[in-house]
């Protein structure tokens, strides 16, 4: 008997703390499939849990359909190239239509990009930005392989451009500056269904600096240390290293929550 007693005991403390992980690839938020979550149950975003929601198309420039380009900018050469010829702006675009996934309104996102230099840019300087979906954003145009920016997207951004500015001053005599490799891209954990007075801990991964808790417009409670916000809209939260935050459901009825989240 003593034996049996300590079986179910650890089989009781199993089910009541084990952690729950999803499977590695995760799914895209519009055609993701809610995962259940039991009373008390605690959720670690482990890094092969999180789906990397890539949001532009052909990044890597081998086809460019999708991107339009004026000016001095070229897309044909398998990057985008700027040629200095004289000093007028160039713009190389990728309008919301033909993007891969549409960017979300006001949330941080990582753009990642690769910078080669043909010629040395002589004479003057060279400004660089993004725009669009975002407030004028600097773009570091200096020699350098996946080199990252991190963008906040604008309350217009889920049906704005994606643009990349380059415009060279006046006194800009020479210079060829290629830009490939270029994604833009965001954090995303699959639907997570809370049963009505059910709660989730959630512990988010390394190096995460914002989370956005997105309910499916049910309200729910989040709990942050002695912290308590009741939301039905999506929520944008600055985030420490492992961070526990807890979501509790009080509504009435079942919720569906989704997490966004930026990882340097």
């Amino acid at each position: 008997m003593k034996y049996i007693y300590m079986i179910l005991t650890i089989a009781l403390c199993f089910l009541i703390y084990s952690d729950i992980s999803f499977p590695e690839g995760g799914t895209l938020p519009k055609d993701g499939n809610a995962i259940s979550m039991q009373i008390g149950r605690s959720m670690r975003m482990y890094d092969d849990d999180i789906t990397a929601l890539e949001h532009l198309d052909e990044n890597t420039f081998v086809t460019h359909t999708n991107w339009d380009v004026t000016n001095d900018i070229v897309d044909s050469g398998g990057n985008l190239t700027w040629t200095w010829a004289d000093g007028d702006a160039s713009t190389a675009t990728q309008v919301n239509a033909d993007m891969a996934l549409v960017t979300r309104n006001t949330q941080t996102m990582r753009l990642t990009y690769t910078v080669s230099i043909g010629t040395a840019l002589a004479g003057g300087s060279v400004a660089a930005w993004i725009s669009g979906i975002c407030d004028s954003t600097a773009l570091d145009i200096t020699v350098g392989v996946a080199k990252t920016l991190s963008i906040t997207t604008k309350d217009t951004a889920s049906v704005s451009d994606f643009v990349i500015n380059i415009d060279p001053d006046a006194n800009v005599s020479a210079g060829v500056v290629s830009i490939d490799n270029v994604y833009l891209t965001s954090y995303f954990i699959s639907p997570v269904a809370i049963a009505n007075t059910a709660s989730v801990t959630l512990t988010v991964p390394d190096d995460t600096i914002e989370l956005i808790i997105d309910s499916d417009s049910t309200e729910v409670q989040i709990t942050i240390g002695g912290a308590h916000f009741l939301t039905d809209v999506p929520i944008t939260l600055p985030i420490l290293e492992h961070e526990s935050i807890k979501i509790y459901n009080g509504s009435g009825g079942a919720a569906s929550v989704s997490f966004y989240f930026l990882n340097l």
